[in-house]
């Protein structure tokens, strides 16, 4: 394993002791929210969930489908996410073990912005994907603030982000929502700011991309 995405897996095995214990998580970003942008698919379909934690949008996934897989790299997370995820699978994003057009449906909630490589990860995703298909990512980003009251809560977080382990802080790669959109091409984007109130809503966009996979005509 690179030496990149080790680094990750390690993080997140030490993280998975506690991550469900953050209950906000559910509520801030309405896991639901994304599973509504697949409402035109059939719900007997496959769906994949790419890093997919300990589960909770894969959860959110298996009210819709009946067979609902959920990738990812990190073991503890894995083992955590059994009682929520049906085919819970050890793998990374950058060589998805799965055939080509093997899910209608493949999300990547709240991990694009940790994939040491996102033009493969993505590129994977597309691959793993039927004609037809739907691909739903997110990204969370910093955003200035826009009053003075937003100013001085921007400069403590700012704060409290510097002091952060810098292992911590190498978690997380460059990609922008513009960078990002470069790279799924032909993707809808959706900028919501309110689905992270009341805590962060001065600090952070959630945008959403919403890629549907279509066959290329060929004479």
């Amino acid at each position: 394993m690179p030496p990149d995405l080790k680094r990750i897996a390690e993080h997140y095995d030490q993280l998975s002791k506690y991550y469900d214990r953050f209950n906000f998580l559910g509520r801030l970003f309405r896991f639901n929210l994304y599973t509504g942008l697949l409402h035109y698919l059939d719900p007997g379909d496959a769906a994949l969930d790419v890093a997919c934690g300990t589960g909770n949008m894969s959860s959110e996934l298996t009210k819709r489908f009946q067979h609902v897989y959920g990738l990812d790299i990190s073991k503890g997370m894995l083992k955590r996410s059994k009682r929520k995820v049906n085919y819970p699978v050890y793998g990374n994003t950058e060589t998805i073990p799965f055939n080509a057009e093997s899910f209608d449906a493949v999300t990547c909630i709240l991990a694009v912005g940790h994939f040491p490589n996102t033009e493969m990860a993505v590129s994977e995703m597309k691959r793993v994907l039927k004609d037809g298909g739907i691909l739903v990512v997110n990204l969370i980003e910093r955003a200035p603030p826009s009053s003075l009251k937003d100013k001085i809560w921007w400069l403590i977080f700012k704060r409290i982000w510097k002091r952060l382990d810098p292992k911590w802080k190498k978690q997380s790669t460059d990609i922008d929502s513009k960078k990002l959109l470069r790279i799924l091409r032909d993707a809808e984007r959706y900028e919501r700011r309110d689905l992270l109130d009341p805590f962060f809503r001065c600090h952070f966009n959630n945008t959403i991309f919403v890629y549907r996979k279509i066959r290329c005509k060929t004479d």
